[in-house]
């Protein structure tokens, strides 16, 4: 169902991974998270969708600076991304996988 709206987030140019958990197909990915290497180096994490309904349910987002979390954050990223594309290709809607995946 959200296909053609994730397709639409692919064509304007932004990496897109749909993963689920790595435990099994039957639970979902419901982590959401941004990772900047500004100086100093920052991110955002929680189960917060992306959308303005959002705000009125009860999720969790935190913000963190601090290097050692920043690079276990970007290492599990990785990970699930990395299962997602060796494991799920079915449910992937880019062609090829992103820069960084083997």
């Amino acid at each position: 169902m959200q296909k053609p709206e994730v397709q639409k987030v692919v064509d304007a140019g932004v990496e897109v991974t749909i993963g689920t958990s790595p435990v099994g197909t039957q639970y979902i990915c419901h982590t959401k998270g941004v990772a900047s290497n500004d100086s100093p180096q920052w991110c955002w994490e929680g189960s917060t969708n992306f959308s303005e309904s959002a705000w009125n349910q009860v999720n969790t987002a935190m913000v963190f600076s601090s290097q050692e979390w920043y690079d276990n954050f970007v290492s599990q990223f990785e990970q699930i991304r990395q299962f997602a594309w060796d494991n799920e290709r079915e449910f992937q809607v880019m062609k090829s996988p992103p820069s960084g995946v083997t």
